[in-house]
């Protein structure tokens, strides 16, 4: 009789504790994905730029972004290659990064001037702030994604003369400028420093390749 108590006693505690578990995790589940704030400015292409958006998903059961409405502008997300490194079924090329419940996904889309209220070359600019998303289980949220700012062209600065620019798929971008006259840096400035606030960090690195050209070249 001893040993048989001990017996149920044991397995109420493993049935508690898978219960106790199983509750848990769905406490750390989301009803839907969470979208980051995102600012970006960018200017219009004829064939498109593409932008990309960050967002929390559950690791267990994801869904997918299916498209977005933009000021009544839809948008398919850009298909992202398959390429895993092993045989797993559930391997997913928009995760960035994973957590104990949760990754880190990412998704971009495409901005072809033909479907934007924008043009090459004008003076227009097309802000938004707010998307409708729909994803693959059929839901749609509304999110707001902070602020995006796309040009019809960008800036004029008759001080600085654009020498060289790369970007890569990897959000990296450089900009080289050969300044058309003598230039003093009085300060360095970001276009939403009211929405991020201390939370972006800027640095010049001012090296000995740094020329100059007289304004009449």
């Amino acid at each position: 009789m001893l040993k048989e108590r001990f017996f149920w006693i044991g397995l109420i505690i493993v049935v508690c504790s898978m219960i106790g578990n199983h509750l848990y995790f769905q406490s750390k589940q989301l009803t839907l994905p969470i979208f980051l704030k995102h600012y970006y400015e960018t200017q219009v292409y004829e064939d498109g730029n593409q932008l990309q958006f960050y967002y929390l998903n559950n690791k267990e059961n994801p869904v997918d972004v299916s498209y977005v409405s933009i000021d009544g502008v839809l948008l398919n997300p850009v298909d992202v290659p398959k390429f895993p490194t092993s045989y797993d079924e559930n391997y997913r090329p928009n995760i960035e990064q994973n957590f104990t419940h949760h990754t880190l996904e990412s998704v971009k889309f495409r901005f072809p001037e033909y479907a934007i209220p924008v043009k090459v070359g004008s003076d227009d600019v097309w802000t938004f702030n707010n998307m409708k998303v729909t994803f693959t289980n059929g839901k749609t949220l509304d999110v707001n994604i902070g602020e995006v700012r796309v040009y019809g062209k960008p800036p004029e600065n008759e001080a600085l003369n654009n020498t060289y620019s790369s970007s890569s798929n990897q959000n990296f971008s450089q900009w080289y400028a050969a300044a058309t006259k003598p230039l003093t840096i009085e300060g360095i400035s970001s276009p939403f420093s009211d929405q991020i606030g201390t939370d972006l960090f800027i640095k010049l690195f001012a090296g000995p390749d740094i020329t100059s050209q007289d304004a009449s070249e």
